[in-house]
């Protein structure tokens, strides 16, 4: 019964002493170029025109056509070759573009 108390200050220890550390505060997120937009509207209609305004958002889209067109036709002329396709669908292409175009500059 003496080894109970002992392997209780074993494995106690441990924990007293991470408990005793102080605790790493939360790190905010990295500032992103669509802050902006969200800092301006408080509803999701204000937030939509924010949103059709700002310039990081509008370069998005447009990403997002371009990659759309580019699968399509690829696709096309792919499937006019006589060969079946294997890859993203337009509307795939077009979705990994924006969000692509999105990101912050250290993630791309």
């Amino acid at each position: 019964m003496r080894l109970v108390p002992v392997l209780f200050l074993l494995l106690a220890s441990p924990m007293m002493a991470s408990a005793d550390e102080p605790k790493k505060p939360v790190a905010a997120l990295p500032p992103h170029p669509l802050d902006g937009a969200f800092e301006k509207s408080k509803t999701a209609k204000g937030l939509l025109e924010s949103l059709g305004e700002d310039k990081e958002f509008k370069a998005a889209l447009d990403e997002a056509v371009k990659a759309y067109k580019e699968t399509a036709e690829k696709i096309d002329a792919i499937r006019k070759a006589g060969m079946s396709y294997a890859g993203p669908s337009p509307a795939q292409a077009a979705r990994t573009a924006f969000l692509r175009k999105l990101l912050p500059p250290e993630e791309k």
